[in-house]
């Protein structure tokens, strides 16, 4: 039985999930910036998985490093809107099917940049903070549905993402 979908605006890493998950895995398209892609991914997490989804992990994110002075306006706007509100989208769709879950849990994908600062990261910081505050709101307010809310921060791990972080 499948038990975990996966959605990705990044059709090559699909396509690599493809490839090391098997012949039938749960992959869906998805650009957490669009609301009705979100709203997609859950209806189709829902129909691959014979029912709600149970777990939803938001971990949108892209990488910046710079300096706040030399950051052009274009890619702050990147950075707060696929990892703060492209999170919030993804979460919100998640929000009806994780309320008919058994066990319900929304995860969020924060950062060690969520709970400090650092020299060149000011705009990731910003947005790793932001998810810090959203989480603890959420907890609040989901609580009394039974939907547990929490967030990883991880640090620094050997991926993709740090390299493309650290090219800038």
């Amino acid at each position: 039985d499948l038990s975990v979908v996966l959605g990705d605006v990044d059709e090559a890493a699909l396509e690599r999930a493809r490839i090391a998950l098997g012949p039938d895995p749960g992959i869906v398209r998805c650009d957490v910036e669009r609301e009705a892609d979100c709203r997609r991914l859950i209806e189709a997490s829902e129909s691959l998985l014979s029912g709600p989804v149970d777990v939803f992990v938001a971990h949108a994110g892209v990488p910046f490093s710079g300096t706040l002075a030399d950051c052009p306006a274009d890619e702050i706007r990147r950075v707060i809107s696929v990892n703060v509100i492209g999170s919030i989208l993804s979460a919100q769709a998640a929000l009806a099917s994780l309320r008919r879950g058994t066990d319900p849990c929304l995860l969020f994908m924060g950062s060690l940049q969520s709970l400090s600062g650092r020299a060149a990261r000011s705009v990731y910081t910003a947005s790793k903070h932001a998810i810090a505050g959203l989480v603890k709101s959420l907890a609040v307010e989901l609580g009394p549905d039974g939907i547990r809310v929490n967030a990883l921060a991880p640090t620094v791990v050997d991926t993709p993402f740090l390299h493309e972080a650290y090219r800038r």
